[in-house]
């Protein structure tokens, strides 16, 4: 496993950090992938995984691959981007044979409220604009899984909070406003029961399927 190439996809964000901090921990060998940042201590390469060519020459020689990117938290975009995205990300790993995690969200369940307890098997009938996105994501990926394009699995987190997740509506309207001695806001209500997970977990959850 030293010999192996663990690429993190989307690594300045709060879970892509997170990630490398583990894979760092372990004496792994760790690429980070960004589109405009520069990481310190690893190696570190530019490229839009929007477009195939780039995405495909992030991913080469990789043994493992973590999609941790955080597109702009804008419908249009989840619809536009994340099919594209995902599919690059699977064609890349197909031609290099690289085994994908991918980080994903609880934004496919519903209708709200969901089920408490909540589990995988909650029928996945989003309302949302983002939520279909997030469907439509998964199953392109569960597609090419079902079909051995590749070896694949998928891990989702509820909101979270923690080290480097300073734009998450908890951190903004909850903890920032504490951190400044203010009033603590949340939005939902109040007979309906809400999780948050810790950045730091949502990093650790990768290494049990290795």
């Amino acid at each position: 496993m030293q010999n192996q190439i663990h690429t993190v996809l989307g690594a300045s964000g709060a879970t892509g950090k997170a990630v490398t901090h583990e894979l760092k921990k372990r004496n792994l060998t760790v690429r980070a992938v960004e589109r405009t940042t520069k990481l310190g201590g690893i190696e570190t390469i530019k490229a839009d995984l929007l477009i195939e060519d780039e995405a495909i020459k992030a991913i080469q020689n990789s043994s493992f691959v973590y999609l941790c990117v955080g597109l702009p938290y804008q419908s249009k975009v989840w619809q536009r981007d994340w099919l594209r995205l995902m599919e690059n990300v699977i064609t890349a790993c197909e031609k290099t044979d690289a085994k994908l995690i991918f980080f994903d969200n609880v934004y496919m369940y519903g209708p709200a409220p969901l089920s408490v307890p909540f589990t995988e098997e909650h029928a996945q009938h989003p309302t949302t604009k983002k939520g279909i996105a997030r469907k439509n994501t998964a199953d392109l990926l569960l597609k090419a899984i079902a079909e051995k394009r590749i070896k694949a699995v998928i891990g989702r987190s509820a909101d979270f909070y923690g080290e480097f997740a300073v734009n998450s509506p908890f951190y903004i309207s909850f903890l920032q406003n504490m951190l400044k001695g203010k009033a603590p806001q949340v939005l939902g209500k109040k007979d309906i029961g809400h999780t948050y997970a810790y950045s730091g977990d949502n990093g650790k959850l990768w290494w049990h399927w290795l």
